[in-house]
């Protein structure tokens, strides 16, 4: 029975992978500041804490107290017990980080929301844009070529 508990939770565990997969593509294509970055980045750390956070550190109280009841605790058997405690600390750990992620985004969110609502804001962030070109110009004729 304890061993069906641990596959179903490892299992619920992968169900965070495709939002994951979901906002990493959409940082690649540099769409942080969307509103489906945030929706999805949200539904993510919401996800995480449910299958990752609750279920795994519910497993792992299982099974420390199942091998505990019938003294095989320290035994040479006790692998479930380490592996969920272990699991479920490194959960714990990137849900910090999660979450760190997620207040960073949502102030990138609304600073993007708010520029592009104001109008000398969007005059300013072109001229930006024309100082980023200008200084990548620069660099491209500071590197110099092999046969030069």
């Amino acid at each position: 029975m304890h061993i069906t508990i641990g596959i179903v939770a490892m299992a619920l565990m992968e169900t965070t992978n495709p939002t994951l997969n979901v906002l990493w593509i959409l940082r690649q294509l540099k769409m942080e500041t969307t509103l489906f970055y945030m929706v999805n980045g949200m539904f993510f750390a919401f996800l995480y804490f449910v299958f990752r956070v609750l279920a795994c550190g519910y497993v792992s109280y299982y099974f420390v107290t199942w091998y505990y009841a019938h003294g095989m605790l320290f035994s040479v058997h006790a692998s479930g017990p380490f592996i969920f405690t272990s699991l479920t600390a490194l959960s714990f750990f990137w849900f910090g980080k999660i979450i760190t992620l997620v207040r960073k985004s949502l102030a990138r969110y609304q600073a993007g929301s708010s520029s592009s609502s104001s109008p000398t804001s969007s005059s300013s962030s072109s001229s930006s844009k024309n100082k980023k070109k200008n200084k990548a110009k620069e660099q491209e004729k500071e590197i110099p070529t092999k046969g030069h």
